[in-house]
């Protein structure tokens, strides 16, 4: 049985017992960012900015290093 205290969030809906008795359950997908540890989340798309603003950072560090280096 699903109590109140294994779900917290209120994703989980239980449904109605099968012809072999059994439930199946179904869990609500969340899409907002602000949800992220829920279910869904933001999709890897955040993420892959995230890194993608992380690669261009290092770049311009390494590139700018290089440049004020003298032989």
């Amino acid at each position: 049985m699903i109590g109140e205290a294994s779900d917290p969030y209120g994703l989980v809906t239980p449904t109605a017992v099968d012809s072999k008795g059994s439930n199946s359950l179904t869990v609500e997908n969340v899409h907002s960012i602000a949800q992220l540890p829920l279910t869904g989340g933001a999709d890897i798309a955040f993420m892959v900015v995230i890194a993608a603003l992380l690669g261009i950072a290092g770049v311009i560090v390494i590139v700018r290093s290089r440049r004020n280096t003298t032989v």
